[in-house]
């Protein structure tokens, strides 16, 4: 059995009672939580409703998105801001399908509690190189990057060295992103946002 990682692998209930494995991933910068989840293909359903609740509270409703075609297995995302003063909160999804049947997705917990492996980081445009310049520790092994837009969608990954971390941007379109600093060897996860003139 594969080990499962909190905020990267939820398994889904299925209408027939069978457990799937799929994404339903969270990603936090500051009062934004960027949620991104996966249905099977051949179960897709008419749309679905993103729920949240707080410590000691009950879920609602904050958003419904619809599906994608038949038989489309790409990825959803949404972009969740958070007004409130809570430091804790949990998601799930909950499939609606065209027959009025529903299924719940299990339940994602995102911590707004600061740790040192997890921190913001500065993130400056090297105007020799052209390429953008992280402030990350210098670590042993590769980091692995993934820039994301303001909504939240996925628009690149890269894998700089540890010991010089820079980001060529130039085949990413927009201009405000926040990255994902990811250490697989220690763990350690860094955020930083970065707007291009």
């Amino acid at each position: 059995m594969k080990k499962v990682r909190l905020l990267w692998i939820i398994f889904f209930l299925t209408l027939s009672g069978v457990v799937r494995a799929q994404e339903f991933e969270a990603s936090v910068l500051h009062k934004y939580v960027f949620l991104k989840w996966k249905w099977p293909a051949d179960q897709q359903p008419d749309h679905y409703e993103i729920e949240r609740r707080n410590r000691g509270g009950d879920f609602s409703m904050i958003a419904m998105t619809f599906s994608g075609e038949i038989n489309d297995s790409s990825s959803l995302y949404y972009k969740d801001k958070l007004t409130g003063v809570e430091d804790h909160y949990y998601y799930r999804i909950k499939a609606v399908y065209p027959d009025g049947n529903s299924n719940y997705s299990e339940i994602l917990s995102v911590s707004f509690e600061k740790t040192a492996d997890q921190k913001m980081i500065d993130a400056k445009l090297d105007t020799t190189t052209g390429k953008v310049k992280l402030a990350l520790p210098p670590l042993n092994g590769s980091y692995i990057c993934r820039i994301y837009n303001m909504n939240g969608v996925l628009l690149s990954v890269e894998k700089p060295l540890a010991c010089d971390p820079e980001l060529s941007l130039a085949k990413v379109e927009g201009t405000r992103f926040f990255i994902e600093s990811f250490h697989p060897q220690t763990g350690k996860k860094f955020y930083s946002t970065f707007s291009r003139n």
